[in-house]
């Protein structure tokens, strides 16, 4: 006697042989999440600004008042040289233009010195009098120059800057095309990096800091001494 298949054993047997259907897409599922918000801008320097990274050479040059200026003075700063001259008017409008920038670093540990290409001491002393100018003015003399502009033969092409890190280092070079934005953005870099691999991120923090515990282990030896 046939017995009949009932249709549920059927359909389970066919499933089995040809598999499920994909399952059908929700149309109500939330789509992922995106966001507009743009990455972190890399800072850009314009064409006349060259980025290296050498032993700045040593250096004494004569202030305006006789004085020496060595860059050992320097040790542990960031020291911006400018190259100007008070006949070269694009000089004196950028250093200007710098004192608002030199200002807001200056408590990072950076100093400006303006090199004068004037003829005569008296002449950048004059102006800066005359101009209330903050910075030191060094002269330009013939050892610096072969030093740091080995391949200039003649007479430089103002204003020039170049700038040493806290280790020394020569790291910015600005031809007379570089514009005064350039200058921020070379400090804020520098201001944030290591000092000869050191943890901290400026050399006069981290002596605040050696200060601050050298203060309390004093106070915990005289504690002890007091008991």
């Amino acid at each position: 006697m046939r017995h009949a298949v009932p249709m549920a054993v059927t359909l389970a047997l066919v499933l089995a042989l040809v598999g499920c259907p994909p399952k059908a897409k929700d149309t109500n599922a939330i789509a992922p999440q995106t966001t507009n918000r743009e990455k972190p801008a890399t800072p850009t320097f314009s064409r006349g600004v060259q980025q290296v990274d050498e032993m700045a050479p040593d250096f004494t040059l004569k202030d305006t008042e006789g004085g020496e200026i060595t860059k050992a003075d320097f040790s542990g700063k960031i020291l911006v040289l400018d190259f100007w001259a008070t006949w070269c008017d694009t000089c004196v409008e950028k250093l200007k233009k710098y004192e608002p920038i030199i200002e807001s670093y200056k408590d990072k540990g950076v100093e400006l010195i303006a090199v004068s290409l004037d003829s005569a001491p008296d002449v950048a002393a004059g102006w800066a009098k005359q101009t209330n100018s903050p910075y030191r003015i060094a002269m330009m003399d013939d050892t610096f120059k072969a030093a740091y502009f080995p391949e200039v033969s003649g007479q430089l092409t103002i204003p020039l800057v170049r700038i040493i890190d806290r280790d020394g280092n020569l790291r910015f070079k600005f031809d007379s095309s570089s514009v005064a934005d350039d200058m921020d953005l070379a400090l804020a870099q520098l201001v944030n990096e290591k000092v000869g691999g050191d943890e901290s991120l400026d050399k006069p923090a981290a002596e605040a800091e050696n200060q601050a515990d050298e203060a309390g282990d004093n106070q915990t030896e005289n504690a002890a001494e007091s008991q």
